[in-house]
């Protein structure tokens, strides 16, 4: 297979780091070359292809020191940077923690992690599968586009010029455990489109005080208008047009609270970024909701009918249920887009709050349905619509920035409330942006995937 898009190179070296004293063979150098050339992923500097010098041993991992690695010697030439784990346990959890903070926060450089324990094999052909999920990883995180679908599910987005006027965006917040310390904030993630073929998702997050299920006012307005600003960059001949908003993880009851908080905010920004026009935008806003206990599968009505269904005894990819058990005022329906493996498929309820883009039913089903499959990970349809699972993604990436406050490691219990404050506002702040905690440099890159 190769990859729909490689355009942008790996530009320099890869260099591999690994714990000192763990056992480290050149078969994963070997595995590393054959799968990105077997997906069409080039390097800058083609003379010298994949240069990999040594192999360097990092004993320390505390920032100061994975900061020194990885701005001097073989590093501070790399394109890539390869952190390869033994195993997945707490001394390790927190080594790719550190690892991803200096790579995004401080250096800016793009960056994966390998896992020893996940890879089946010592020679190169058995490890070529691993090291092939993760050129889907390292392509998209260059700032390039694996896979698509094709054009027609995706026309109802298009004007009638059979041009993209819209824009897709997905939002999510992670909360702080129970177990967490005090004043560690919740992460409001919000991912935007900025290509006609919706693969390409660029992000902004903020902080806010927990215990809320929306995303507060002020902060809304300014991540949507970061997203806006991205778009019209690849646009700069047409206006942004409508809006598809599909939001994750809230119930019912916080429905209202969306439409106040988080819809109203979406018009705001787009006349702050549209400042002179007396139009205004059309939107649709979609919930996306994975926590319920609907499930489906297939029957015969009749002794001699069949009804198709998965090895696992799934209803098919695709199946949509929207009447009977759904809103006879609403549009909303239940999507299983996914082919479970093993167990029983969950599928994915969609409740429509607003509908100005006055879709169809069946034209946001197929849309949906269509946009499960662009997923940059999988090869497959995944189990909810793309852009909520990377603002999903995203949250994850940047609650790893604050781990310590996330697991309240015994260096954060030791502190008083305004030093743990200040703490906090320091490690949010390693990029030198005020809002952004990311290096510029991986700005227009899905890094956090």
């Amino acid at each position: 297979m190769t990859f729909w898009d490689t355009s942008k190179q790996i530009a320099g070296n890869v260099v591999f780091l690994h714990p000192a004293g763990s056992d480290m063979t050149t078969t994963y150098i070997d595995a590393f070359k054959d799968a990105y050339a077997r997906n069409g992923i080039a390097f800058k500097d083609a003379k010298k292809g994949c240069v990999v010098e040594r192999y360097t041993d990092v004993s320390d991992f505390s920032l100061p020191a994975l900061k020194k690695v990885i701005e001097g010697g073989e590093c501070a030439k790399a394109g890539l940077i390869i952190l390869v784990l033994p195993k997945q346990d707490d001394s390790n959890r927190q080594r790719h923690a550190n690892f991803h903070i200096v790579a995004d926060q401080i250096v800016g450089k793009p960056s994966i992690a390998f896992c020893e324990t996940k890879m089946k094999g010592k020679d190169a052909q058995r490890l070529l599968p691993y090291m092939a999920n993760n050129a889907m990883k390292i392509n998209l995180r260059l700032g390039n586009v694996n896979h698509t679908v094709e054009k027609k599910p995706l026309e109802v987005l298009w004007n009638r010029q059979q041009k993209c006027d819209t824009m897709i965006l997905g939002a999510d917040l992670i909360h702080p455990k129970s177990t967490s310390a005090d004043g560690t904030p919740s992460i409001a993630a919000v991912v935007g489109s900025v290509d006609d073929d919706f693969c390409k998702f660029f992000g902004s997050v903020r902080r806010q005080g927990k215990g809320r299920e929306y995303i507060e006012t002020g902060l809304m307005e300014a991540m949507v208008h970061e997203r806006i600003q991205a778009w019209q960059k690849t646009h700069k001949d047409q206006m942004l047009a409508r809006i598809l908003y599909y939001r994750d993880g809230v119930g019912n009851s916080q429905y209202d609270d969306i439409l106040h908080h988080e819809v109203r905010q979406i018009t705001n920004a787009w006349h702050r970024a549209n400042k002179g026009t007396t139009k205004k935008p059309i939107v649709t806003t979609v919930v996306v909701t994975k926590r319920h206990n609907a499930r489906f599968y297939p029957v015969s009505t009749t002794d001699t009918e069949k009804r198709e269904k998965t090895a696992t005894g799934n209803c098919i990819p695709g199946t949509v249920i929207d009447s009977r058990i759904t809103s006879p005022f609403y549009i909303d329906f239940y999507l299983q887009s996914h082919d479970a493996l093993k167990g029983s498929a969950k599928p994915t309820y969609y409740f429509v709050l607003e509908n100005e883009m006055k879709l169809k039913a069946e034209e946001l089903q197929d849309l949906t349905n269509a946009l499960c499959y662009t997923f940059q990970h999988s090869t497959t349809a995944v189990s909810y619509v793309p852009p909520a699972y990377y603002a999903d993604k995203l949250c994850e990436r940047a609650a790893l920035y604050f781990k310590p406050y996330f697991d309240s490691d015994d260096a954060v219990k030791a502190m008083d409330a305004q030093e743990r404050q200040t703490a906090m506002d320091l490690a949010w702040g390693r990029s030198k942006h005020p809002t952004r905690p990311w290096s510029f440099k991986l700005e227009e890159t899905m890094f956090y995937m």
